[in-house]
């Protein structure tokens, strides 16, 4: 072919690709110097790969991709926008979209070890404490401040029940089966370190006869 209908766009006659698409005469091939390569089907020879050594010596080099596709649960993600990008107000949001779906299920592997808890884990810094709490009264309770409705840790705004502690003193007087209750539990992780916490945790696992809390959301 002295003169492909569509020009040569870089190829090289005995240049050697990949046929992406065929439609009649029109035909689409993807070779190393154009990945999308149009002509027709008379202009074109098909490889029969018995060439010899000198021959494919002259031929540039092939690169073949692979794709491997397969279905997966997701069960998490990370939100990791900069500073300043809504990643609390997301956060929420999602926590107020699926308020009311159900819990997921405990893996059989695991059933008789958990206490099902219909609400969002919040576990955050001391310094984010304060801003969580006026986040959420920001789009979930109309503004509607929260300052002075906490009692015992536990406050209910516009319909949302919310076990809060910034400190250890609100755990003593709480039962696992009202913290599986709540909409809401949120803690500073410096809590989790805390040997009252610990002892605490122990006490509550005896009394449900379980050891731990399988949470509908975690953050």
């Amino acid at each position: 072919v002295r003169s492909p209908a569509y020009g040569w766009g870089g190829v090289t006659p005995g240049m050697v690709g990949i046929v992406t698409k065929l439609e009649d005469e029109a035909i689409t091939v993807r070779f190393p110097v154009h990945s999308c390569w149009k002509g027709r089907r008379s202009e074109l020879e098909r490889a029969d790969g018995r060439d010899d050594k000198k021959e494919t010596a002259r031929r540039p080099k092939l690169l073949v991709e692979v794709r491997v596709r397969a279905p997966y649960d997701v069960r998490g993600g990370i939100l990791a926008d900069k500073v300043g990008y809504g990643k609390t107000a997301t956060t929420i949001a999602l926590m107020d979209v699926t308020r009311d779906a159900p819990a997921p299920p405990i893996p059989e592997m695991d059933r008789g070890s958990f206490i099902p808890a219909k609400g969002t884990l919040i576990i955050l810094p001391p310094n984010l404490y304060e801003q969580w709490l006026n986040e959420i009264s920001k789009f979930l309770c109309d503004g509607e401040s929260m300052r002075g409705k906490f009692q015992k840790g536990w406050a209910t705004v516009k319909s949302w029940r919310i076990f809060a502690m910034s400190n250890v003193k609100p755990l003593k007087q709480v039962k696992a089966s009202e913290l599986a209750e709540a909409d809401m539990v949120i803690c500073s992780y410096r809590l989790l370190y805390s040997p009252i916490y610990q002892e605490r945790k122990q006490q509550l696992a005896r009394t449900a006869g379980e050891e731990n809390k399988s949470w509908a959301g975690l953050v």
